[in-house]
Order: structure tokens, then sequence, then C-alpha cells
């Protein structure tokens, strides 16, 4: 249980990962950040990617632990 639990968390991280990843790239395209141009507005991609990350708290209430002594498996009964 714990496995498949630690497997699903994993898979979520990478998941957000690539979606991360998909969004940096035309964010950077936007802002035409490149070595070419000396990096800049990298400060400005820098601020848009903390506030994605400050932003991702108000997700936090989607989150529910579960209570003590209460397992999935108990819900099918």
């Amino acid at each position: 249980d714990e496995g498949m639990q630690y497997a699903a968390y994993l898979s979520c991280i990478d998941f957000g990962s690539q979606v991360g990843n998909w969004l940096a790239v035309p964010i950077i395209t936007a802002l035409n950040v490149s070595r070419d141009n000396g990096w800049h507005n990298l400060d400005k991609f820098v601020l848009i990617c903390a506030a994605g990350r400050i932003a991702s708290i108000l997700f936090l209430p989607i989150i529910q632990p579960m209570k003590r002594g209460h397992h999935i498996n108990s819900q099918i009964e």
C-alpha cells in the first residue's frame, strides 16, 4: 500500500516537472531570453517562476491527510 502511494507521489512530481518544462518554453520565447542578447529579461523569467511556485500554495487545501487507522480499503467494506 505504501509502495503504491510512493509511486503515485513520484508520478505526480514527474508530471509536474514536465508541465513546468512545457510552460517554460513559451515564456522564455515571449520574453526573448537568450545567451545572444546577454540573458535580457532573465530576471523577469525568474520572478515568473518564483510566483508560480508560490501560487502552488493555493492548491494545498486539495490535499487532505488520511486519519490514523483509516485505510482506503476500509471504505469498500
